[in-house]
This record gives C-alpha cells, sequence and structure tokens, in this order.
C-alpha cells in the first residue's frame, strides 16, 4: 500500500523511531559509540501469541536520559526512560511490525520490507 494509505498509528510510529534513529546517527557520527552503550541477546518477545525461535542481537545505547534498543537486522527501535522500558518498547514494536507486514502480504512489500518480513518470519513464529 502507498504510505498515505497506512493506519495513522503506525505512520506515526514509523515517523518518532526514523526521527530518534537521525538523532541517533548524528549523535554517533559526533561523538562515537556512547561509552554506556554494549549489546546483548533477547530470546522472549514476552508476546501470547509470538515467540521468537532463536535469540536476536539487541544493541542497547543510553544518550541523554534516554535508552535506546535496537535490532539493525530489522532496523527496529524501542526507547524507554530505563534498560527494560526499552526492551519492552523493541519487543513491541517486533511484534507490531511481524503483524503489519503478515496482514499485508509478502507481494505488497517492497524490497526494504520484503527483506525485513523474510527475515522476522524466519525468527518470529505464532503460537
Amino acid at each position: 500500500p502507498e504510505w498515505d494509505q497506512l493506519p495513522w498509528e503506525f505512520q506515526t510510529r514509523v515517523r518518532l523511531r526514523r526521527k530518534y534513529a537521525a538523532i541517533l546517527n548524528a549523535t554517533r557520527s559526533e561523538f562515537g559509540d556512547t561509552p554506556r552503550g554494549y549489546s546483548l541477546f533477547i530470546d522472549d518477545l514476552r508476546n501470547d501469541d509470538l515467540r521468537l525461535v532463536k535469540a536476536i542481537p539487541v544493541r542497547i545505547d543510553f544518550w541523554e536520559g534516554t535508552y535506546t534498543a535496537y535490532n539493525s537486522d530489522i532496523e527496529v527501535f524501542g526507547t524507554g526512560e530505563t534498560e527494560p522500558e526499552a526492551l519492552d518498547d523493541f519487543r513491541f514494536a517486533v511484534a507490531d511490525l511481524y503483524r503489519f507486514f503478515e496482514s499485508e502480504g509478502e507481494e505488497n512489500l517492497g524490497p526494504l520490507p520484503l527483506r525485513q518480513w523474510r527475515y522476522l518470519s524466519a525468527i518470529v513464529k505464532k503460537e
């Protein structure tokens, strides 16, 4: 579907995540990675009907009072005032993106969303 046909809530989430990604990338290019950044693996979406079939890497960064959880394979962010909040937001974003792509169907996805969907459909399964 065209951008203007997507649900308003989804458009808003994408805009906010893109804005935060731009800020994070500008910060990294100016200052390098934050000294408080690190990576970890999560193996659970904490979701009733979706589960991860394998652990995925998540980069955690802290900048100006906000934690960010990010996975570069699917280009998904989660943010929060604490690390657990950022991870919960990240898990929600992964599940939300999975459901959105699933509802659209592979044939309706462009190159980047199709790459994201193929990765998600390989690591996320319905219960």
